[in-house]
């Protein structure tokens, strides 16, 4: 007999089978498998109420065990098989978002019928986050849903998204931009709804009881450790809540440990622009707070070298190689790691020995990026390569840096102008429930898929957004 998962929206679930292999969803969430017709299961979502039928809608869904394979999913009527929708899902990253557009006629047979969702190719099944009557506070952004009405901008909106859970990410840089979006309104407006979604973030991985717990990204839990130099950056966020908490005695003792195997606080082989941002940043930011000059002294030196190592007279690389080998010229992502780093890091409060040359280094980095800005106020995902598709999430982290550059004074007046085109046109990419589409898949499968038109739904972009958003206030 076949195992049947049948969904509703109020958390209706069964036992599902054992195909992790020592993986696990975060936070032992309600999970969801979507398989082939010829495994031992089935899914199906039925909705006790849904939108007009006179109208379109939008199916939601949300990716919780990250998936390195190609998939594609059908969308079929429960009773008949009729096809009604597909979607291709590449490289799937956690919490990333799947958007499915639905006809009226679609929506009247899955009120009717109920909905069947089968991967027709990929290796292995998809694992989404499955209805949980439990889940409140923006999580009930990650079950299976359909909306409809569309989106006209407003800041109410976006916020909405921004200030919950919902806009959680895996611990790590991706969480990490979703915190420094909350922390800059909080900074920047006093807002206690943004001051109090930070701190429900950062419980959400164990922050009050002191004992940090998460799933790296490829969703291995872990307790009390750091999985890697892209995992620094919420310790930042930590300290700036509690310079003494436990969880920034393990960046430090992590960091001190690259310190002494490597010269520099690094992966031995290569210097990568996530580094400056999301190492060089927290460092000096928990060295501001800890008056640790060893910190601030390592960032400054890895802010850097950073720099003379990834910018060259053709562009802006996203990592060096110990043998001298370079990668992604010119990927938005990897300069808006390298801008925000730099504007992240001059802005801590400490005694950097070379101050004017690395305000100097931002400017010659933000200087050689403005010139490739698009009339839609984005960047292509090679920024220099206006065939490429834009990518939201890369124009979001140029812009914001942009916006911090002009509200310090370390860029001239100008900067502000290019960060504000830019917010115009990410906010016409907002979906109806305030998150940003367009974002280049995670950096999983080398250049080629970068270069693609796919494009996915992740949320440290909106984090990002709204980084921008908090930035250009003044």
């Amino acid at each position: 007999m076949n195992f049947h998962q049948e969904w509703a929206t109020e958390g209706i679930w069964s036992e599902m089978p054992q195909q992790l292999e020592g993986r696990t969803g975060p936070a032992s969430r309600p999970l969801m498998a979507i398989g082939r017709q010829t495994d031992h299961w089935e899914t199906v979502l039925h909705w006790k109420s849904l939108p007009a039928t006179n109208e379109s809608a939008t199916l939601l869904l949300a990716v919780a065990i990250e998936d390195r394979d190609f998939k594609r999913l059908h969308f079929l009527d429960a009773n008949t098989r009729e096809l009604l929708a597909e979607l291709p899902v590449e490289c799937a990253d956690n919490y990333q978002i799947l958007e499915i557009e639905l006809s009226p006629q679609t929506l009247l047979k899955i009120k009717e019928h109920g909905l069947k969702i089968e991967m027709v190719e990929g290796s292995q099944p998809l694992w989404l986050f499955a209805p949980d009557a439990n889940s409140k506070q923006g999580l009930e952004l990650h079950l299976p849903r359909i909306t409809s009405g569309s989106f006209d901008f407003c800041e109410a909106a976006l916020q909405n998204a921004l200030f919950s859970l919902g806009s959680l990410q895996a611990f790590g840089w991706k969480e990490g931009c979703v915190l420094d979006g909350l922390w800059e309104h909080h900074q920047r407006t006093n807002s206690a709804a943004a001051l109090a979604a930070f701190k429900r973030h950062l419980n959400y991985f164990g922050f009050d009881s002191k004992q940090l717990k998460y799933e790296t990204p490829r969703n291995i839990r872990v307790f009390d450790s750091v999985y890697g130099v892209e995992g620094t950056l919420p310790f930042a966020h930590a300290a700036l809540l509690d310079k003494n908490h436990p969880w920034v005695d393990l960046a430090i003792k992590f960091w001190l440990g690259l310190l002494e195997e490597n010269g520099m606080a690094h992966d031995s082989d290569v210097i990568t622009a996530e580094g400056a941002y999301t190492v060089a940043y927290p460092m000096a930011m928990v060295g501001q707070l800890r008056g640790n000059t060893i910190l601030i002294e390592a960032a400054e030196k890895l802010l850097l070298e950073s720099y003379w190592r990834l910018f060259q007279s053709d562009g802006i690389y996203l990592r060096h190689f110990a043998n001298g080998k370079r990668t992604h010229r010119n990927w938005a992502r990897g300069t808006a790691w390298l801008l925000l780093g730099h504007a992240q890091t001059l802005r801590c409060e400490v005694d950097f020995t070379k101050r004017a040359e690395l305000i100097q280094q931002f400017q010659t980095l933000t200087t050689y990026i403005a010139k490739y800005q698009q009339p839609n106020g984005l960047w292509a995902c090679y920024i220099d390569e206006p065939q490429i598709s834009a990518d939201t999430a890369g124009s979001a982290g140029i812009a914001a840096s942009f916006a911090i550059g002009a509200a310090e004074g370390f860029l001239a007046p100008e900067f502000k102008q290019y960060a504000s085109r830019a917010f115009t046109g990410l906010t016409s990419q907002l979906t109806s429930e305030g998150f940003l589409r367009g974002c280049a898949q995670s950096n999983k499968d080398g250049e080629d898929l970068q270069r693609s038109n796919y494009r996915v739904i992740s949320p440290y972009a909106l984090g990002l957004l709204g980084f921008l958003q908090a930035a250009l206030r003044q």
